[in-house]
């Protein structure tokens, strides 16, 4: 890239800066080399602490050399503007190959260890729960919380905490019928017409609602992990389903069923309810059952307490969209619960769980 072939010198008090034309940027001060980000350059040449002359000493300007940067690393506006603003809310940063680190507010970094890594994204990017979990793990390597600093259109920042959580619920004892159900599916939700059910099921288990007096609705996915473990029998239109059957049907209904029905799973022997989470537009609203409350008069299921998790599911390598993130994230704040995204692995049935959460730096 001849074109790009700047060597560029910058003076700051008696010190002398170099970039090459890889992009690097080298400070030379007394006798010591030191190796500066571009980023830190345009924060310092913003501030009027900094001057950069090219080879033929003509003067550069900040558009200059924002122009030239960009070339070198494409997602180096992105970088700035975090870079920028935890800057001016007085953090001290430092750049690297893995993102910036982040330092507590009045520590310079050899005076503390950094506490943050950051990843700097636009609102345009996308995500997979595989991406975030690789760098969840990277972060945890370095000792290191990570953040998530998503750039909108309009320059602004919003900062996101990023975890994976292990639930360490335990499951509660089921209750087994001396003979399953018969269970039928019609189009949109399957039935259990023995009123035991009703006793068996939803008031001592939490599965479905009470329907047409004493039956019992079931959702889909909890009609297949009942159907797994022997608890109903399905049938359609008087022919016995089998599991395979049902979650084809169920498929064809519902996008993304069989993980939806593999987090379902999961969770359920993990000792935790799922609800339809519809009214907040996502998969599941997700109960502690120590949390559970039932009405002793068999009323529908809005009489147990509030869920503390909203969660959506996805394949672990499936691209979602940072509006889509910053959505359900902003509803699970509102409503005071933890948003979280779980990834499911199909080939290998492995389940991760990612919690995202708004923070204010």
């Amino acid at each position: 890239m001849p074109d790009l072939f700047l060597f560029i010198i910058i003076f700051i008090q008696y010190m002398v800066a170099v970039i090459d034309n890889n992009g690097k940027i080298t400070v030379k001060d007394s006798g010591k080399t030191i190796l500066s980000s571009p980023v830190e350059v345009l924060f310092l040449m913003e501030k009027e602490r900094l001057e950069v002359f090219s080879a033929d000493g003509n003067s550069l300007s900040k558009k200059n050399f924002l122009t030239i940067a960009s070339k070198f690393d494409k997602k180096f506006e992105i970088k700035f503007i975090v870079y920028k603003d935890l800057r001016e809310r007085g953090y001290r940063i430092k750049t690297g190959v893995m993102g910036l680190r982040l330092y507590p507010r009045g520590k310079k970094p050899g005076e503390s260890e950094s506490t943050h890594y950051i990843i700097t994204i636009s609102e345009r990017d996308v995500l997979s729960v595989k991406y975030i979990k690789e760098q969840v793990n990277l972060a945890r390597n370095l000792r290191k919380k990570l953040i998530i600093g998503v750039v909108d259109e309009d320059g602004e920042v919003t900062y996101y905490n990023i975890k994976e959580i292990e639930f360490d619920t335990k499951p509660s004892k089921k209750n087994r019928p001396k003979k399953p159900y018969h269970a039928d599916f019609l189009e949109e939700n399957v039935f259990i017409w023995d009123k035991d059910a009703v006793d068996d099921l939803f008031l001592e288990e939490y599965y479905g609602k009470q329907f047409l007096g004493d039956s019992l609705q079931l959702s889909l996915t909890e009609a297949a992990y009942l159907s797994e473990q022997g608890i109903i029998d399905l049938y359609k239109d008087n022919v016995k389903l089998t599991l395979d059957d049902f979650i084809d049907l169920c498929t064809r209904k519902v996008e993304n069923f069989y993980n939806i029905f593999l987090v379902y799973r999961d969770l359920k022997e993990k000792g935790l309810t799922l609800k339809t989470g519809y009214k907040f537009g996502i998969d599941f609203r997700v109960y502690d059952n120590k949390d559970l409350s039932w009405a002793t008069d068999r009323v529908s299921t809005t009489k147990i307490e509030h869920s503390k998790y909203l969660l959506q599911v996805f394949h672990i390598s499936y691209a979602f969209k940072i509006p889509d993130m910053a959505r359900s994230v902003r509803m699970a704040n509102s409503v005071r619960k933890r948003m979280i995204f779980a990834g499911v692995d199909t080939a290998t049935g492995n389940i991760s769980y990612i919690n995202i959460s708004w923070t204010k730096l």
